[in-house]
């Protein structure tokens, strides 16, 4: 024993010492990695000191061995120990770390062996020649390697020190530039070793790393002891303090700032943090800093703050602040911005001012009902009812209903209230108080009313339009009936003379059934030189915008034998002027071609009767075969195109295929922006729809924010191309509404006929499972039909 060795000894303690008082703080962040990596110094730096006493080789060499398992695991430790102090935690996995070790575990087994190996030590005796016996050697290649390994790691972990720093709070960069600035010191003597030139000529082989490191462990204590580096968590600092949203300061016991955050800069227009000042000429009045004490309650008030950037309020709470040991040492101050609070506070009040007044100037009933009763009615709601609002208080609201939609309405109401998804509008017969029947168009939602579920609706009267829509569906038999018993032959054709409708005089004139007319071209069964005369005639009237053409042609009749029947051609426009269709109405004039004179009063009542034809048909087939909205063919229409081009795509084995596509949450835009802007969506999608099909593609509203394409000599795979072509138009729609964009997405199936499908209610049901499947896939996108 000599004092060099009993003061390595000390260093070895000192370092064990720090590592059980970091140990003894664990559930602190970083406490328990830099715990550990002291423990690996102590092995290091007593092993050290165990060696100096070993009286010959053997015993040094031993010894030296057992500090390689420190030298070389705390590089690796320290590594760990920045990364959990600084935060970098994502890269403390499992993985990582037996990764990081997998070095160190080689160089220890080459260690354990190098009496055999030399790789390490090339060759190692006992300096004599000093004060003390010391262990001399040779360095071999793996040393350097060891070396060069354990400075990369400590580079490492001392990088991710200084970036922290840049961005840490002024505590923490202190803590960090203490523990940078001793590893400074060890680099430099660690190198200075590596060099091999000795510091003292009588001990020319001693290991200096041992002192340095313990100095190194004296450093981090006085950031310990100092500036308490396990009493407080930097990272928690970090994110609570730095980044918190909220302003937050802190005061020592006399009220004198000790900190404060970006955000309490913000509120008081502080450039940097005025650390040292009183809080009572900081704050002024609102902050009564004579009464703060160890045992206040932590008050809560608003106060108002204005100053050249910022005006506002801000709720305030104060909270004594304790250390370890219980004992006082300041006020925490947090001030939460309610300003946005109190601006919504004061836009409610408005906006409940507005919408009392708009419901009660409005011409729509409107209504609140809780499930038992009215509690909310306006003066549109008592009008239409007959009932006052007192009345309406004390009435079943169900009562209101006609009796044969009472169960239905209570269903829905039950089910909604319920947060079951039921329809929000549909239209329901009322009867009043003097006992009229009106027609109601009911929009409903759920709210929250006084804390509890209710609904909120509106009463739209549309008895008049229930009876002009009844006038019109009167109107659409009447011609329907008129077209049917008509003796004369009456078709639509489309302008490649396809067959869209045919009655049945036209159809027992030429011996066909209506199902083998439909999809056929009527040009098949006239002669070839009328059919030209036909073809002109449908030029002339796409070219020349000619409303009636009339001539006459001779046909060959069921029975072989030549008829005589005079056409009248005429377009068939929509509202918007576009070419729909033709029709022909046609009288057979084979007795009149015999007898000219004889038949000239009837050709006279049929060009009136035509012209009344005309002037009916103009009037309700837009209606039939348009969809008001959208403008796009409805339902019916559907169907019978639908039918009519199955027909033909079997005749002329062609394939056919049907895209059906639905807006994406629908429901929710409505909800969210109102009808009107749903409406708004639904017309620009049928624009769409209209501007990229072809002239034979037959676009149809199918009912809600349904829609289905016909593509007649389409296949399978074309269509899907098609289909998400569509989706990717739709995808670009942008409607300004109330300052607001409304955008949309569709989900598509696509069916094909004729592997999906040999009719049309089969073609529609695999084009449906395919939407469905779309919706169930995650919406905005297209998914062909695929059986099983």
């Amino acid at each position: 024993m000599n004092p060099i060795v009993v003061f390595v000894q000390l260093c070895g303690v000192l370092v064990f010492a720090i590592g059980i008082y970091a140990w003894s703080h664990r559930a602190t962040r970083g406490a328990a990695t830099f715990s550990v990596f002291m423990f690996f110094m102590a092995v290091y730096v007593l092993g050290y000191s165990m060696e100096l006493t070993s009286p010959d080789l053997d015993g040094m060499l031993f010894w030296s061995k057992i500090e390689y398992i420190g030298t070389l695991s705390f590089p690796a430790l320290y590594l760990l120990f920045v990364l959990d102090y600084t935060g970098e935690v994502r890269w403390l996995t499992r993985r990582n770390i037996s990764l990081l070790f997998i070095l160190p575990a080689v160089f220890l087994i080459v260690k354990l062996f190098d009496g055999q190996l030399r790789l390490i030590y090339s060759s190692a005796w006992v300096d004599e020649s000093g004060i003390i016996p010391l262990l001399a050697f040779s360095k071999g290649p793996v040393y350097y390697v060891i070396a060069s390994y354990n400075l990369l790691v400590t580079t490492v972990a001392n990088f991710v020190l200084l970036q922290k720093r840049r961005t840490a709070a002024l505590l923490q960069r202190r803590q960090i530039t203490i523990i940078l600035l001793a590893a400074g010191t060890i680099y430099l003597v660690y190198l200075y070793y590596l060099t091999g030139i000795p510091l003292v000529a009588s001990l020319k082989h001693l290991d200096l790393n041992p002192f340095i490191y313990t100095l190194w462990g004296i450093a981090v204590a006085l950031a310990i002891f100092r500036y308490g580096m396990f009493s407080f968590t930097p990272i928690a600092r970090d994110t609570l303090f730095e980044i918190l949203e909220d302003g937050v300061i802190q005061l020592d016991k006399k009220a004198v700032l000790m900190d404060a955050n970006p955000a309490a800069c913000k509120i008081f227009n502080w450039q940097v943090p005025p650390i040292g000042e009183n809080a009572a000429a900081l704050f002024g009045s609102w902050l009564d800093t004579d009464n703060l004490s160890r045992d206040c309650e932590p008050p809560v008030k608003i106060v108002t703050f204005s100053n050249d950037r910022t005006a506002g309020y801000y709720e305030t709470k104060i909270t004594p602040l304790k250390d370890e040991k219980g004992e006082w040492i300041g006020h925490l101050i947090i001030l939460h911005d309610i300003t946005f609070q109190k601006n919504i506070e004061e836009g409610l009040r408005e906006s409940e001012e507005k919408f009392r007044r708009m419901a009660e100037t409005s011409a729509v009933g409107i209504y609140i009902f809780d499930g038992k009763r009215y509690i909310v009615t306006n003066p549109a709601f008592t009008q239409i009812t007959g009932y006052s609002a007192e009345e309406l208080n004390g009435i079943d609201p169900v009562s209101l209903i006609h009796p044969q939609h009472r169960q239905m309405a209570r269903e829905r109401v039950a089910a909604r209230l319920q947060g079951e998804d039921v329809p929000q509008r549909y239209e329901v017969m009322i009867v009043t108080r003097s006992g009229e029947e009106k027609w109601i168009d009911l929009s409903t939602t759920v709210i929250t009313y006084q804390g509890k579920p209710a609904s909120v609706g509106t009463f739209f009267d549309i008895t008049e339009q229930k009876k002009l829509e009844e006038s019109l569906r009167t109107s659409q038999q009447l011609y329907l009936s008129i077209v049917e018993e008509q003796t004369d032959l009456i078709c639509r054709w489309l302008p490649d003379t396809t067959i869209t409708f045919a009655n049945h005089a036209y159809c027992e004139y030429f011996g066909q059934s209506k199902e083998a007319l439909l999809g056929t071209r009527f040009i098949e069964f006239i002669p070839p030189e009328s059919g030209e005369i036909v073809k002109n005639a449908v030029q002339s009237m796409m070219r020349d915008a000619v409303r009636t053409l009339s001539r006459e042609d001779k046909n060959i009749s069921p029975t072989g034998k030549e008829r005589w029947v005079i056409w009248a051609y005429q377009p068939v426009f929509d509202v918007q002027g576009k070419l729909i269709e033709f029709q022909s109405v046609g009288r057979d004039i084979t007795d009149r071609k015999l007898a000219e004179q004889a038949l000239q009063k009837a050709n006279v009542e049929l060009a009136a009767q035509l012209a009344r034809v005309e002037q009916l048909q103009i009037a309700l087939l837009d209606q039939a075969v348009r969809d008001v909205l959208t403008d796009l063919f409805n339902r019916r229409y559907l169907q019978e195109s639908l039918d009519r081009e199955l027909a033909r795509a079997a005749r002329d084995q062609e394939p056919l295929s049907l895209i059906m596509l639905d807006l994406d949450r629908f429901k929710r835009l409505n909800d969210t922006y109102g009808h009107k802007a749903g409406d708004l969506v639904l017309q620009a999608v049928g624009k769409l729809l209209l501007s990229h099909t072809r002239q034979m593609d037959i676009a149809c509203r199918f009912g809600g924010e349904e829609f289905v394409v016909i593509l007649p000599s389409s296949p399978y795979e074309a269509a899907l191309a098609r289909a998400d072509k569509l989706r990717k138009a739709v995808e670009t729609i942008s409607i300004e509404y109330n300052h607001s964009e409304l955008r949309t997405t569709i989900s598509a199936g696509v069916a094909c006929y004729p592997q999906h499908g040999e009719n049309g209610e089969t073609l529609l049901h695999a084009a449906d499972l395919a939407l469905y499947a779309a919706k169930n896939a995650g919406r905005n996108r297209v998914m062909g039909y695929h059986e099983g």
